[in-house]
């Protein structure tokens, strides 16, 4: 028998557990509802996992190890874990360093449907949603020209073009006071999924793509299915990453570069022969 609960809280932790104590504390202090919090360790070392682990037990929170297999695995298994356990409405993939600064409510989230996208702020006073405002396949296109063929300037024009339809939006949200609401991808540290959306589209992540472009694929895959993306200032959370990437010197670019390939390949379905810039064997 499944137990009862409103809302879940799915948390995939790798080393960084001290966060959770600030993320829990803004828990309680703004979720109405019944709720649980899921921390996923993917695991690093004996020694943190057994720091992970009290740190969840002293919160009451749930605790699962896994392997440090990628974003996706990790909260896959967080994902199937909740499913098996409660009867949720709703499930919140978050970081463990985000923190929630307004009020979250059920009947708040049924407003919004499948899925919420609230506004998320970095430390650095960057708004982080909409990750990307409206599909738009030409910057999708440079992006992969930029990344299979190690083209920087196409890297630029398409993460150029999808900064300014974010503009864009941003600007029409503000003129008419929130009616326009439905983005097409929303941040990944702090997405909202209702168990309709879970459960109809039967939703993992794609464990491929270890780490970056997660956005992309639930995009994509909302899309498909019809699900509606919806931004909301009315719930706020604090992010403590400022997301900002040089990508000169991106520690993570081999991650980056392949997730994006993946994605594309997998889910865009692009024809080699239409890729310019093809170098010679």
């Amino acid at each position: 028998m499944k137990y009862p609960i409103d809302i879940v809280f799915v948390v995939l932790v790798y080393r960084n557990y001290q966060d959770l104590f600030h993320l829990c504390k803004s828990l309680k202090k703004n979720v109405s509802n019944p709720y649980k919090v899921v921390v996923v360790d993917a695991f690093y070392d004996e020694n943190t996992s057994r720091s992970v682990k009290e740190c969840a037990e002293k919160l009451g929170c749930m605790y699962i190890q896994v392997e440090n297999k990628g974003y996706g695995y990790g909260n896959n298994c967080g994902i199937q874990f909740a499913r098996k356990l409660f009867q949720y409405q709703y499930l919140v993939i978050c970081n463990p360093d985000t923190e929630l600064l307004t009020f979250l409510d059920v009947r708040l989230l049924e407003s919004y449907g499948d899925i919420t996208a609230p506004q998320i702020t970095a430390m650095n006073r960057k708004r982080q949603n909409p990750y990307w405002a409206y599909e738009n396949k030409t910057a999708e296109w440079l992006l992969y020209l930029g990344y299979k063929y190690k083209k920087r300037i196409c890297i630029l024009l398409g993460t150029g073009i999808h900064k300014i339809l974010r503009y864009l939006f941003i600007f029409l949200h503000y003129v008419t006071k929130g009616r326009i609401k439905h983005i097409y991808a929303c941040h990944g540290s702090f997405v909202i999924l209702s168990r309709n959306f879970i459960e109809t589209c039967h939703f993992t992540y794609d464990e491929t793509m270890f780490l970056f472009y997660e956005e992309a694929y639930l995009a994509i895959k909302a899309r498909n299915k019809k699900a509606k993306i919806c931004y909301t200032k009315e719930i706020q959370v604090r992010h403590k990453e400022d997301g900002s990437m040089k990508l000169a010197k991106l520690k993570e670019y081999p991650y980056l570069r392949a997730s994006f390939l993946h994605y594309y390949e997998t889910y865009r379905k692009c024809s080699r022969s239409r890729i310019p810039f093809r170098r010679k064997m």
